[in-house]
């Protein structure tokens, strides 16, 4: 089951979050780093909660403080780590074991997971440990600076991440670490505090300081360019679509292209406080879709959206307390997190806010009542994704918070046979109006995964341009369990047009006279048919 899973993970990454490196080694996991990919985006191949429907699934007090964000496995299974010397594995059900006891020091940085169950996580004291998902030690390596910086895996299995304090003025390095542990070289950035490097699709790696200074090297280590923001770098560069990367500053948002000059003019966030404009700032980096929106909050609990080309999409968003006596707008010290559908996940200390990508409506605000303001030295942690539709909110006294959904969601998995060419898509469209429509495409096998569904009724259609497909849909019933076997064969039918893209009347056309079969499988929570 694991296996399938890991599988079915690495498919939905490609369709998601775009082009992944044939080098990049990092684990396909819901949530295997620092904001999910090597370009940092928070861009997740996940469908996340309604958090207006969701309900508190476990409350898992770890008995440390100082948890920093955790790194989600294919099979649901969270590792995270704090002030201990324990890397824990959680279950669903939120049981913790600790599977590793040799960790040195308070971590404050995300562990990265690689494709061959590997943990890398680094520490305050200065080691980084290559831990294996079931606990194996692999190897320890130790240099003489604190690591605050969430590593990342480049070409070739190199690990890289920065070193130094900001706070205490130490100096600092950025790191090339072998997959077996040895220090390939090192370059000295000046601290880079809780500041992780970005890696583009070509393998070149960008950090920046505190102090101000973006740096990118090709892997060996040869510096390409350097970028000096005067005042200062407030989190991880992020790469989009485009090869932009974007920085953000106590004052503004800056995008540099490929060879580190300014492309634009800086975004200055303004926002109306008490009936008064008022200037705002970033502490944190933005989030990135596939189509190279940006997502960023503001230290004013300000969000705004902006295309690639700087502009922004809707009229920004504050986020305040939820009644009279408790007004003030949060800061956000956070990067923003997005759901496969588009939704914007941002935390805001003890709130989580749910937005429309497209609209910036706020779907849902949520308060942990019992929790303040994560008093930790550690940056404030974004949420993260789980599986089946799970939303993990680390907080500094050591508890992890999972929020599902109130219904149970489900998979749906068929295959394509025949005449299988690409830009196949496969679209499930809900006979309920209140539930959401989906869609995915095929992968080199013909194989397609819808995952996390609401239970009710679906319609399944393949559609491509010149492709005829036996039968043409298929309506399933979801409901307490997965559901495999929904399956179709296609034959070209004409003139296949590349780039074709499909609309809702295609779909509605293909499905006015379905094909019915009867297909039971069993559960022992209930049972869902294809009909």
């Amino acid at each position: 089951m694991k296996k399938r899973l890991t599988i079915l993970w690495c498919c939905l990454s490609l369709v998601v979050t775009g082009t992944v490196p044939a080098w990049c080694t990092t684990a396909q996991t819901p949530w295997p780093m620092f904001q999910h990919d090597i370009y940092h985006t928070g861009q997740s191949s996940s469908y996340g909660l309604q958090i207006q429907k969701s309900q508190q699934k476990f409350a898992k007090s770890l008995g440390v403080t100082g948890i920093g964000a955790p790194v989600v496995d294919a099979d649901g299974t969270i590792y995270i780590c704090g002030e201990n010397s324990c890397l824990y594995a959680l279950g669903a059900d939120g049981s913790a074991q600790c599977i590793f006891d040799g960790i040195d020091g308070p971590v404050e940085a995300t562990p990265v997971l690689s494709s061959e169950g590997i943990l890398y996580i680094p520490t305050v004291a200065g080691s980084l440990h290559a831990v294996g998902r079931d606990g194996t030690h692999h190897w320890t390596l130790h240099v003489d600076q604190p690591l605050l910086s969430s590593p990342v895996i480049g070409p070739d299995k190199r690990l890289f991440f920065g070193s130094g304090n900001d706070q205490t003025k130490t100096n600092g390095f950025l790191y090339c670490v072998s997959s077996e542990g040895e220090l390939l070289w090192e370059y000295p950035t000046g601290a880079t505090g809780y500041i992780s490097p970005a890696i583009d699709q070509y393998g070149t790696v960008v950090i920046a300081s505190p102090a101000g200074t973006v740096y990118a090297f090709d892997p060996d280590g040869d510096l390409l360019w350097s970028y000096d923001a005067p005042e200062g770098i407030t989190a991880s560069p992020v790469v989009g679509t485009d090869e932009t990367i974007y920085i953000t500053t106590p004052l503004s948002l800056r995008a540099l292209d490929f060879s580190g000059m300014l492309k634009r003019d800086p975004f200055i966030p303004r926002i109306v406080v008490f009936d008064e404009l008022t200037d705002s700032g970033f502490a944190a980096s933005p989030a990135v879709d596939a189509e190279g929106n940006l997502y960023i909050g503001g230290i004013l609990g300000d969000v705004y959206s902006l295309d690639r080309t700087g502009a922004e999409r809707w009229s920004p968003v504050l986020i305040k307390g939820m009644t009279l006596m408790d007004p003030m707008p949060v800061p956000i010290l956070a990067a923003p997190i997005i759901d496969r559908k588009g939704r914007v996940y941002v935390r805001s200390g003890n709130y989580i806010a749910s937005f429309s990508g497209k609209t910036g409506e706020v779907f849902g605000l949520l308060k942990f009542i019992e929790h303040e303001r994560n008093q930790s030295s550690a940056a404030e942690s974004s949420p993260v994704f789980g599986l089946r539709r799970t939303l993990l909110l680390p907080f500094s006294d050591g508890t992890l918070y999972a929020l599902s959904p109130k219904q149970q969601v489900l998979n749906v998995t068929g295959t394509i046979t025949g005449d299988i060419i690409e830009g196949i898509k496969v679209f499930a469209k809900a006979l309920d109006e209140t539930l959401e429509s989906y869609e995915t495409k095929i992968s080199t096998t013909g194989a397609f995964a819808f995952q996390d569904l609401y239970p009710g009724s679906y319609i399944i259609t393949p559609v491509r341009q010149g492709v005829q497909f036996t039968p043409p849909a298929r309506t399933v019933r979801l409901g307490f369990a997965d559901l495999s076997g929904v399956d179709f064969s296609a034959a070209l039918s004409g003139a296949v047009i590349e780039n074709a893209q499909a609309t809702p009347a295609k779909i509605q056309n293909n499905t006015s006279s379905p094909v019915l079969f009867t297909a039971k499988i069993t559960h022992a929570l209930g049972q869902s048919h294809i009909a």
